[in-house]
């Protein structure tokens, strides 16, 4: 199910922003919130509401691993991400 159509049915949708390995721990915060907030905007402007989205930031804390023979520019898109990490009823 979309999250829209399950949006009705749970008490909580928690979404992380992610950044690459580039720049400050302090800046790639400050870019995985705008970066789970414009997500956020974009569920409440397709009618999810507001008040169950909760959103959070981890940064380069969890950057993903590196596949094998992967460019360093194709695993920072990677690692740039915002991430639904759980549903609650």
């Amino acid at each position: 199910a979309s999250v829209t159509s399950s949006s009705k049915s749970v008490s909580k949708i928690l979404l992380v922003g992610y950044t690459d390995d580039v720049d400050t721990d302090e800046s790639n915060v400050v870019l995985g919130t705008q970066r789970v907030n414009f997500v956020i905007d974009k569920l409440v402007e397709r009618g999810v509401s507001r008040t169950i989205l909760e959103g959070v930031s981890k940064g380069e804390q969890e950057l993903l691993p590196r596949r094998i023979d992967e460019s360093i520019d194709t695993w920072r898109k990677r690692c740039r991400r915002a991430e639904l990490k759980k549903v609650s009823s």
